[in-house]
């Protein structure tokens, strides 16, 4: 398993859906900030809120909005991501 001192904030698109909620369960379990793109401000937004999440309103199809909050999300240099799918989401 990946440790590290800071971890990368992850940006997951569809965090109000049934997978999405999974994907986001299982990195804040494992110590991750999560920002989540949703549609709308609504019960499932608020629900991952509570949860730690923080949740941005953007429409997908529109380009400048999705660029943006991909932009705000930092790269943590020198992270190795293969390392950490390896490790992580196809241990062995």
């Amino acid at each position: 398993m990946v440790r590290l001192d800071h971890r990368p904030k992850i940006l997951v698109t569809g965090a109000t859906g049934k997978t999405g909620r999974a994907v986001v369960a299982q990195l804040l379990e494992k110590g991750f900030p999560v920002r989540a793109i949703v549609r709308s401000r609504d019960g499932r937004s608020q629900r991952l809120e509570r949860l730690g999440t923080e949740t941005v309103v953007a429409d997908l199809f529109d380009v400048d909005q999705t660029l943006m909050q991909f932009s705000l999300v930092p790269l943590t240099p020198g992270y190795d991501f293969q390392q950490f799918e390896r490790e992580n989401l196809y241990p062995v």
